[in-house]
């Protein structure tokens, strides 16, 4: 039996480099609002977007719509994402290849809701390449914590022992450690500036996955 039976990934970041396109995003909304928010934009990154747009309501002492900040955020991250023809991390598809081709099943965990997911995925050519995909909608609590994961080990029916997570971010390495999982920091060629210290393995492009791979489960 191979020790790893499963690669789980996360999606902002990790699938699509596109962390940029939502601090953009964020910061042209709240430039919309009054321009009057002090919070770090890069302090949420991994985190729920719900709960962002919650504090900056609060920090500015606005009312708002929670909901309809979180659709116009995912709407200008696709559109960024279109125009600018951002594509999948380098190597992605060649490691969802060789997880198939290798047996190994693929999960794609995120704390984005399933309509942007989904758009992003078909934009991107890869919707049918995940075996299992967990959305927002999936789970009640979002990155720090590990529900995400946790559903997705439990519909794939795999022990976390014999599973492994990819992340961009702090609190998404939380969130795969507490579902007992461990997990691999993606450093998008050293771009990433999230703290990955805490991963038991980091790499800095996709195809070194399918290395580290092979190095777990030798043939």
């Amino acid at each position: 039996m191979r020790k790893i039976q499963m690669v789980v990934f996360d999606m902002d970041g990790t699938t699509i480099c596109d962390e940029w396109a939502h601090m953009q995003a964020k910061a042209s909304i709240i430039k919309s609002m009054g321009d009057n928010c002090t919070i770090n934009l890069e302090d949420d990154i991994g985190r729920s977007n719900r709960k962002f747009w919650a504090k900056v309501l609060k920090n500015m002492g606005l009312e708002g719509d929670v909901e309809a900040l979180v659709v116009r955020q995912f709407t200008e991250v696709l559109r960024l994402v279109r125009s600018t023809g951002q594509r999948e991390s380098p190597g992605l598809k060649d490691l969802l290849k060789f997880c198939h081709d290798t047996g190994r099943k693929t999960a794609l965990c995120t704390g984005s809701d399933e309509w942007f997911v989904t758009d992003v995925l078909e934009y991107l050519g890869i919707r049918d390449c995940y075996d299992v995909l967990i959305t927002s909608e999936d789970a009640k609590n979002l990155k720090p914590a590990p529900d995400v994961y946790i559903a997705a080990l439990k519909k794939a029916g795999i022990s976390p022992e014999f599973a492994i997570g990819i992340e961009d971010s702090t609190s998404g390495c939380i969130a795969v450690h507490g579902s007992g999982m461990p997990c691999i920091g993606y450093l998008a060629g050293g771009e990433n500036r999230q703290d990955l210290s805490a991963a038991e393995y980091r790499v800095n492009h996709m195809s070194e996955v399918i290395d580290l791979l092979r190095q777990i489960d030798p043939s």
